[in-house]
């Protein structure tokens, strides 16, 4: 059976001195690239590899990767270095080295570090710290992570047969992003990948594609908070203010409910008298009993437009709360029984 894993780079892969392709140049066997993995929006990966031979069908390249093997056994022995058929538009040559050798690059300016073999697209958190390392934010898995200068790169893209660098700032497109400077949004925050609430924050500065810097406005639990870089995949609108009447809600109403510093996502498991809820957490699934005040319905932001998981049944005004006592006496103890029941007109 065939595996596929990372591995050390390949004696053959360390001794290549082959130069890269001159600007324009189509590859031939044994030229050194960089191969793109594309994911869904994303253009974020790239793999170091040497071409083998030219593809017709489809029309692209023979890649073998320095470091990704594929295994066909058990031992070590077996393991060899991975090779495929990739498109023409995933490969691109590989960066001048003088690259690797300027300054280090500034606070938020776009950098490639190496990561799982892999030159990853990050932002840069600035200089280097007490160790000499640099930390580098992934937006998208909104996680930080230090390396080393040598595993650290300017990002550079391949266009047009050329090498371009992008202004540090100057990378968001205006017209494009849906997010501007100083715009009030919510931030998801995530547990195990799932959204278990949303937080509210401020816009601070937009960069690069799709990437936020955002703080949050409303204070941790230390009194401060911490900006944060984050990709638009993680961020919404403001919700809109409630429209008529205050809504009420009945039980199975998925809601969202203000707790902390955020609107933490919740189910409703019973209704009190005084406009007062029992919500379950989705997160802690523990219950809590709340105030309507501190709740609202759960909408999800879905293709640009607010889309509502349950539908309200009515407003406070329609109503009504009667309680009924019931003494039944059967020739022993006495039972008093009481109903809250609610009419909807």
């Amino acid at each position: 059976m065939r595996t596929l894993r990372r591995g050390a780079p390949t004696t053959a892969a360390r001794t290549r001195q082959r130069r890269s392709p001159d600007p324009g140049e189509t590859f031939s066997p044994g030229d050194p690239v960089e191969v793109v993995l594309d994911e869904p929006g994303q253009r974020v990966a790239h793999f170091e590899a040497v071409v083998v031979a030219r593809s017709t069908n489809p029309r692209g390249y023979t890649v073998e990767y320095d470091a990704l093997v594929e295994s066909e056994g058990s031992g070590s022995d077996s393991d060899r270095p991975l090779r495929e058929v990739v498109p023409a538009r995933s490969v691109r040559p590989r960066p001048p080295p003088r690259w690797r050798t300027l300054e280090a690059p500034v606070e938020y300016a776009p950098v490639d570090a190496l990561l799982n073999d892999a030159w990853c697209l990050g932002v840069s958190l600035g200089d280097p710290n007490e160790s000499g390392k640099f930390r580098v934010c992934f937006p998208v898995m909104r996680k930080v992570m230090e390396f080393d200068a040598s595993d650290v790169r300017p990002h550079l893209e391949w266009v047009s047969g050329e090498w371009k660098q992008r202004s540090d700032h100057g990378m968001a497109d205006p017209e494009n992003m849906p997010y501007k400077k100083g715009m009030r949004i919510e931030v998801s925050k995530l547990e195990d990948n799932c959204v278990v609430a949303w937080m509210p924050a401020v816009v601070a500065e937009t960069f690069w594609k799709s990437n936020l810097l955002v703080e949050y406005t409303v204070s941790k639990s230390e009194g401060t908070t911490t900006p944060e870089i984050v990709d638009v995949k993680h961020v919404r609108p403001c919700r809109p203010g409630p429209q008529g009447p205050t809504i009420g809600f009945c039980i199975n109403d998925e809601v969202e409910a203000f707790q902390g510093n955020g609107w933490w996502l919740g189910v409703i498991t019973d209704v009190h008298l005084g406009l007062k809820y029992t919500l379950k957490s989705a997160y802690l699934g523990m219950e809590i009993q709340l105030s309507q005040k501190s709740l609202r319905p759960r909408y999800d932001w879905v293709d640009g437009l607010w889309k509502q998981n349950s539908q309200p049944r009515t407003s406070p005004k329609n109503l009504y709360f009667f309680q009924i006592f019931v003494k039944l006496e059967f020739g022993g103890p006495i039972f008093h029984a009481s109903w809250v029941a609610l009419f909807l007109f």
